[in-house]
This record gives C-alpha cells, structure tokens and sequence, in this order.
C-alpha cells in the first residue's frame, strides 16, 4: 500500500475546497422539522406459579429510558430527507439480572428519503412497516402512498429484511413442526422473509375502513379489514362500534399437521358522554389441537386490552375467546380506568382460564407532558407454562402483576 503525504500548503487547499462548498448554519437548517419524546419508566413485575402446595415466584424490578429525535429536511425540490436516531435502555435494579446498563448509545433508527408529486409519496429505506399486523416493527424497502382520492388513502409497499425486534416471533418450522435445537429450546425469530402488500385507508366520516392484503414470502398470504363507525359528540354523547377481522393461507410446508390458517375476529362497542366512557367486546382466535399465526409482531394494530390475558397474537396453540370490557372516567386533565378481561383458552382436551383486571392513572400536566400509572394482575387457572427450552408444562395456577410508572413528554 503506498501512503501520499500532503505538505501543508495541499493539507491547506484540500481544507478551502471543503469549505468551498459549506453553506451557512442559517441556511443549512432551513425547512427542517424537528419532533421526539423522552420517556421514562419504572416497573416492577412478578410471576407466581403454584402446582400443588409448590409454589415457585420470580419477581423484578427496573427503570427504562428512552428518547427520540426525528429530523427532516427538504434537500431539493419535492425530495425530503428523514432520519431518527433512538436511544433505549434498561437498568434492571431488582431479580436476578439486576445491572446498570452505561454502554448503550443512540442508534439510527429510521432512515430514509421521500418523493413526493401528484399527491403520491414514494418512501424508500428503513421505516416503520406501519401495517395491520405490526406495531412498531421496523423493514429495510419502499412504500408508496396516494392521496389523489379525497378521503382515501392508498398504499403499497415491499420490505425485504426486518430489525430485532423483541415481539417479533415466528418460529421455524419444517413440514408442520415447530424446529428445537439440540437443547430443545424453540428455533424462533427472523425467519420470515420479503413482506409486500397493498392497503386502502378510507375515512368518510362518522365510517372508516381499512382493507389490507401482504403476501410474506415462505410463510403465505395475509389479509384483514377493519370497520369503525362513530356518531355523537364526546361533550354531549357519542358512541362506536368497532369490528375487525385478520385471517391468513400458509404455505403448505408451513401447515403440516399441527399448524393451520389463522382467523382472527373481533367487535366492540361503548358510549363516551360527559367524561364517562364505557367499552364492551369479544376478541376470538385459533384453534385447540393446531399453531396459528395471527399477527407478525406483538399485536399489532389488532383489538388488544390489558398486559397479560390477550397474549398469543403472534403465533400458538390453543383457541382463545376473550370477553372484555373497560369503564373510565376524564375530569379535565386526570383520567380514570379499569380494564377487566375473562377469557378461555382450549389446548387440546385442556382449558386455561383467564381473567385480568387493570386499573389506570394519567394526568396531562400540558400538550407536551403526561404522567402515567397502572396496576395489571392476571391470573391463569390450569395454566400451560412453556419453559425455557420451549417444553410445556402444566400448573394450578399462575398469578401475574406487573405495576409501571410513566412520565413522557413529546415535542
């Protein structure tokens, strides 16, 4: 390898060429948006599980951080540049992972560039999928979206990788059973691969609907409509009916014996008038002797309560019905509510029952700030408990809390 040695006066005009093309700080930060939030945590959760007159307990404690600053610039006509960078942790103070983490630092989180004209925007890098079936879940690709249909919006997009993602599980399977190694312990993950899809969005007020079709590549064909409809207003009386329901084709290298399509399907209603609001619904899925696939990460944008009873989204066994309902009151800035689920889950000739409760806290101190406090408890009779090699075992009873502070201020 030969090195080039510069003497001062090149080392000089390499630095005025460089210079030569900067702009001044007042231009450079011209059309630029700035938006984030800072969010802080402390929770503290527990698990009971009793068979028997054995009891077994694990409980933890800790504070999670995070913060997000999202930039965007116009760089040229109709194009705009968009990056936000992240930073995430948790010190675990109690259990036995308790630690301090100092070794974590912001990360880009989302990069990419956007074109737009003729009332379509063309997204192409890392983003937010922002589909029915995910939450927050992150892909590397290209999103088109038209808006030239007053009060429709249509959408296409292609992703072809996707982040870590803690609630993104799909486990691998090869000709209908699920993969272990040879601990035992569940094969899980990224095994999903290109995700494409189309949506339309359509909002002709008191109804709005969603239809949406993906297709993800060795996994199958995925599909779900969502229909709301409100009427009334809050500070006199209004009221909503909402109704969803996801469904999916497996290849068939993915079904076997013991997977099948997966059908999702919920409803619910509630009134708000005068500070009170009342919500009543059911949410059903899956199937008792087969693994079914309903959402592609947590959730989803799918009807979900609590913290614990309406789990399973993301793919097992077992047919789950669910009865929920949540009452709640707003007095200016402080609002009141607690959310109560009963629900079964059918596992072959076994049946787990369910039930949760969760009372809430907020105060919105301003636009920007608001503090959060909840208490969820959930308890399982003839729980199904998988261990951490993925094995099943069967218990009396499993009791679950799990109590969080919050304080986030957005900007």
């Amino acid at each position: 390898m030969k090195l080039v040695k510069l003497s001062l006066a090149a080392v000089v005009a390499a630095g005025s060429f460089s210079f030569a093309n900067a702009v001044a700080l007042d231009e450079a930060i011209q059309n630029v948006d700035l938006s984030g939030m800072l969010r802080y945590r402390y929770e503290t959760t527990g698990e009971k599980t009793t068979t028997g007159n054995v009891s077994n307990k694990e409980n933890e404690s800790g504070h999670k951080y995070k913060a997000q600053l999202k930039f965007g610039a116009d760089i040229a006509d109709n194009f705009k540049a968009t990056a936000l960078f992240q930073y995430s942790n948790a010190d675990l103070s109690y259990g036995k992972n308790a630690f301090l983490d100092d070794t974590k630092t912001f990360a880009v989180r989302d990069a990419y560039l956007t074109y737009t004209n003729f009332d379509t925007s063309f997204m192409f890098g890392r983003m937010e999928i922002g589909s029915i079936w995910t939450d927050d879940l992150l892909g590397t690709g290209l999103k088109v979206v038209n808006n030239s249909i007053e009060n429709v919006t249509l959408a296409a997009y292609a992703f072809d990788n996707y982040n870590k993602d803690g609630d993104f599980f799909l486990p691998l399977k090869h000709e209908g059973k699920i993969l272990k190694d040879e601990n035992g312990k569940v094969l899980a993950g990224h095994s999903a691969k290109n995700l494409y899809g189309i949506a339309a969005i359509a909002n002709f007020d008191p109804v709005a609907a969603q239809l949406w079709v993906s297709n993800m590549a060795s996994w199958g064909t995925f599909y779900a409509v969502d229909f709301n409809v409100a009427l009334g207003d809050k500070d006199d009386f209004a009221y909503n009916i909402h109704a969803q329901y996801a469904g999916n084709s497996l290849k068939k290298d993915r079904k076997g014996d013991s997977a099948t399509n997966g059908n999702f399907y919920a409803i619910e209603a509630g009134f708000d008038a005068f500070g009170l609001d009342f919500n009543v619904g059911y949410a059903g899925f899956g199937k008792k002797d087969k693994w079914t696939l309903n959402s592609v990460e947590d959730s989803g944008q799918l009807i979900n309560y609590g913290e614990f009873a309406m789990k399973g989204y993301q793919g097992g066994f077992g047919k789950k019905d669910y009865v929920f309902g949540t009452i709640g009151y707003t007095f200016e800035d402080v609002r009141f509510a607690v959310d109560i689920i009963n629900g079964t889950n059918k596992v072959g000739e076994d049946k787990e029952k369910l039930f949760e409760v969760k009372p809430q806290l907020s105060y919105k101190y301003s636009d920007k700030l608001k503090f959060s406090t909840f208490y969820a408890y959930g308890q399982t009779k003839d729980a199904i408990v998988l261990d951490e090699t993925g094995n099943a075992t069967k218990v009396d009873k499993k009791k679950e809390n799990l109590i969080r502070f919050e304080a986030k201020y957005t900007f």
